[in-house]
């Protein structure tokens, strides 16, 4: 169970580098930056980009692949966490965990969908 949750966790993390370097194409400056720069930075890159859903809709695919890899890594070590507790319940915490992030995960773009309907 080590090694998937180990390539996950590596293919998340590269999958997120490689959409941050993809989006930041072009620009050199490097500068130290403010909290609220940062919140915007870490903000779904579909939010940040005003020339339309084509454009964000790429970037939105990465973004949720990135969230979904970083749920099936959670979701393992929380279930890891109770499997030492109670063995029998690993698998079913897993899910459990997995479908709440995934809830989530598509509620905030069902909100994001909602917001751009309503700009248009």
């Amino acid at each position: 169970m080590a090694l998937p949750i180990f390539f996950s966790l590596l293919s998340g993390l590269g999958l997120s580098g490689i959409s941050m370097i993809l989006r930041d194409r072009g620009k050199r400056e490097v500068l130290p930056m403010s909290l609220s720069t940062a919140i915007n930075e870490t903000a779904l890159a579909s939010k940040k980009l005003p020339d339309g859903f084509k454009t964000g809709l790429w970037e939105y695919i990465k973004d949720f692949a990135v969230a979904v890899i970083s749920g099936f890594v959670l979701s393992s070590f929380i279930a890891g966490l109770v499997g030492l507790l109670w063995p029998g319940a690993r698998w079913a915490i897993f899910f459990v965990v997995f479908l709440i992030w995934g809830g989530i995960g598509i509620g905030v773009i069902f909100q994001d969908l909602a917001a751009r309907q309503s700009s248009l």
